[in-house]
């Protein structure tokens, strides 16, 4: 188990599958500017809680998508067409 994360879980490595790697254009950069973005799935132990950097905790559903930056948007499309959020 690792140590508590800025959210205040522990991940269990075990656990961690790979879901995706990916880019697009950086949200409030210049054209061209990208972000890649590499995302994981886990068990963990805790209650995800703010703390460090992160200032809040908000559960977003398909819907939300319009709100997210574009690597995210990438991301919930992803996770859409594969039965992960809904």
């Amino acid at each position: 188990m690792t140590g508590d994360a800025p959210l205040s879980i522990a991940i269990i490595p075990a656990t961690a599958t790979h879901i995706g790697t990916y880019r697009a254009q950086a949200h409030g950069h210049a054209e061209g500017v990208t972000v890649q973005m590499t995302c994981y799935t886990a068990d963990h132990h805790g209650v995800p809680t703010p703390s460090s950097e992160i200032e809040e905790i908000v559960w977003l559903s398909y819907a939300d998508r319009d709100r997210a930056s574009p690597v995210d948007q990438v991301i919930f499309d992803h996770l859409h067409r594969t039965g992960r959020l809904h």
